[in-house]
């Protein structure tokens, strides 16, 4: 069976959209397991109070949703678990990118002061 990233870890999404469970599961195992399963693996630490979050959200819909290549999950510091597990891979800024591609990390990105095509040029050279 495939690996169904947003029924094993509740708060990483994929092209499926998930409904988010009140009190997701964000272990560290969870994560490793996604990491070490998946080829290309977009790891987006957010903040219900970052303003730059929702919109660099969307981008990264507009992009990864059709592309069965590159997996993204979202890691919002909603809850509780998910913010641990930021800390563990400090992860301080929000929005914050870190992408694992067949199971290493292979680079962080954190958008500031970038335009929508800035973004998707940006996040193109991160994922290939």
């Amino acid at each position: 069976e495939s690996l169904k990233i947003n029924r094993m870890f509740v708060c990483l999404k994929s092209s499926t959209k998930p409904q988010l469970d009140k009190n997701p599961r964000c272990s560290e195992e969870d994560l490793n397991q996604a990491v070490n399963t998946t080829d290309k693996l977009l790891v987006i630490h957010t903040d219900p109070g970052c303003p730059n979050c929702p919109p660099f959200m969307s981008v990264i819909e507009e992009m990864f949703s059709e592309r069965p290549d590159v997996v993204y999950a979202e890691l919002s510091s909603r809850f509780q678990s998910c913010d641990k597990l930021a800390q563990k891979l400090s992860l301080t800024g929000t929005p914050t990118v870190v992408f694992y591609n067949h199971g290493r990390e292979a680079g962080r990105y954190s958008p500031v002061n970038r335009s929508e095509q800035e973004l998707k040029t940006d996040l193109l050279k991160l994922v290939s």
